[in-house]
């Protein structure tokens, strides 16, 4: 999805609330592959009828590393999820962020992470929406 020098690709799920009441999920700095991948598992998950909520933390997407769930906010929803916006029209829907650990095991917010994986991964609830998004809007 989009992304350029400022702001890192991401990916996000479409259909997940509508086929399973699972909030559709955005995955940012990761190469959309893996994202993909990644949001497949969530949808497998889904499928099987686990549920994944904000402030939830699960070992069950990736491989020996935890990953957590934090809300998106809905300026964000309406600045990164372009096509479930247009699949739900006016049907609200929820949406979470996964979030991943560095090598370290450390979340974005804490002590001792470095300033380009922050950058890689923006927490979406802590930071203003991206410039292009503004513009597009």
């Amino acid at each position: 999805m989009h992304g350029d020098d400022q702001w890192p690709e991401f990916a996000y799920s479409v259909g997940l609330y509508r086929n399973y009441q699972q909030a559709e999920v955005i995955i940012l700095g990761l190469p959309l592959e893996r994202a993909h991948a990644i949001l497949n598992l969530i949808g497998d998950e889904a499928r099987a009828g686990r549920r994944f909520a904000a402030g939830d933390v699960t070992d069950a997407v990736l491989n020996d590393y935890a990953v957590s769930f934090r809300e998106v906010p809905s300026d964000h929803v309406k600045a990164h999820f372009g096509w479930a916006l247009w699949y739900y029209g006016e049907e609200a829907f929820p949406a979470l962020q996964l979030v991943y650990p560095d090598r370290d095991r450390r979340w974005p917010w804490e002590s001792g992470v470095s300033d380009s994986f922050r950058s890689r991964q923006p927490v979406l609830e802590e930071v203003a929406v991206p410039a292009w998004a503004r513009q597009r809007h």
